[in-house]
């Protein structure tokens, strides 16, 4: 399930006493490997939320997004593309679940499938670790060794990163003398085309009228040229 405010306010640190004065006893208390932990939220394990303990302190919290509809590229449009990539289980063909770490942010996924667009089953939060020690604790139950390669990742990282950019990119203010500058550079032009279409109108105009006087005067020329008919004999 999506974090509620009551469950955002649990910080990691936080004993077990504060824990449950915020969410109250929790379903179930187990302890594995040296650390208890409580569960939360519900009975079937994929939609339970589980909190773990070490010395009274809460090192891991792991929620359920198995009923919400979050999404893989929401993380990675906050967080960037995560350190590692790698698949849940041994065989990706049976199972494809695929786990994204981001280590210095102490992020853990797990998505139904290698997909940028794939759907978000669960995400665990916990202190910030290198891989080898991630390898030997949160990770130790996963196939670490294996390569997911996310599908469109690349072209969506493409677009993710030109749509950051755009939006981080600040808007050069551009200062009134300039606007008027570029608008005097403009001035002569816009009064130049003007003068340019009259200019060309009167050029027109008298070669259209040159053109109908010579036409006139040839005519004329012509008609005095013509021999006129002998008179009738009588």
């Amino acid at each position: 399930m999506t974090e509620t405010n009551t469950q955002q306010k649990i910080i990691l640190g936080q004993s077990k006493s504060q824990v449950i004065l915020q969410l109250g006893e929790p379903l179930k208390k187990s302890i594995v490997e040296g650390r208890e932990i409580f569960r939360y939220g519900a009975n079937l394990d994929l939609n339970a939320d589980y909190y773990y303990f070490e010395n009274d302190k809460l090192v891991l919290k792991s929620i359920s997004h198995n009923k919400d509809s979050v999404i893989f590229s929401s993380y990675v449009n906050q967080y960037g593309q995560p350190d590692k990539s790698f698949y849940r289980y041994d065989s990706k063909n049976n199972d494809p679940e695929t786990v994204h770490i981001w280590l210095e942010n102490g992020l853990e996924l797990i998505t139904a499938r290698p997909n940028f667009s794939a759907k978000v089953l669960r995400e665990r939060i916990f202190n910030p670790v290198a891989f080898d020690l991630y390898k030997t604790t949160w990770g130790k139950s996963y196939n670490v060794e294996s390569v997911a390669v996310i599908k469109d990742m690349a072209i969506n990282l493409g677009e993710v990163g030109i749509e950051k950019e755009i939006r981080s990119t600040p808007v050069a203010s551009t200062p009134a003398a300039d606007i008027r500058e570029s608008q005097n550079q403009f001035s002569p032009i816009l009064i130049a085309i003007p003068l340019i279409i009259l200019l060309l109108t009167i050029v027109l105009f008298f070669l259209n009228k040159f053109n109908k006087k010579t036409k006139t005067s040839v005519q004329i020329k012509t008609d005095s040229n013509v021999v006129p008919p002998n008179p009738p004999i009588v």
